[in-house]
């Protein structure tokens, strides 16, 4: 038994085995180990013998190898890992450029679903957000280019221009 995560490299080259798996080894630093597999091309499987290594892998995403992006994907056992679809990844992104008063939960869902599907968010205890960048994650469709800017039109205000 262990916990399961499926990786693909968005690459169309194909890395050196050994090298992947000593370059996850050191950057996912198990506590209780972790068994590695190629299942074909760039598709890897990850067995976990704690859920919590597991969720920390996860939690930390995106990872990359060779200035190529890592997606993984949590796996049943009783799920083969050769059609998992790796389409969406969650990014945690960085939005400046909003008025103080416009930091809101809303306002994090309003750019999120522009730029992709709202995840998460940072607010505090009364539902606010606080300091110069809204801090949003935000699952995008990597099959498209990324968006860098966002023109928005603040309402009873002027257009603003958010960057992320």
């Amino acid at each position: 038994m262990g916990f399961f995560l499926v990786g693909h490299i968005l690459s169309s080259k194909i890395f050196h085995t050994d090298s992947l798996r000593s370059v996850l080894f050191s950057a996912f630093n198990p506590v209780r180990g972790i068994d590695f597999t190629i299942v074909e091309g760039n598709r890897f499987l990850l067995r976990f013998n704690h859920i919590l290594d597991c969720k920390r892998v996860l939690e930390r995403s995106p990872w990359a190898f060779e200035k190529c992006l890592i997606i993984l994907a949590r796996v049943e056992e009783n799920q083969n890992p050769c059609v998992v679809e790796f389409n969406w990844c969650e990014f945690h992104i960085l939005v400046q450029g909003l008025p103080l008063g416009k930091m809101t939960k809303e306002m994090a869902i309003f750019v999120g679903n522009t730029i992709g599907r709202f995840a998460n968010s940072d607010t505090g205890a009364n539902g606010g957000l606080w300091g110069v960048v809204l801090r949003i994650w935000v699952a995008i469709d990597v099959r498209l280019p990324l968006r860098r800017l966002l023109k928005i039109r603040i309402v009873l205000g002027d257009e603003q221009d958010l960057y992320f």
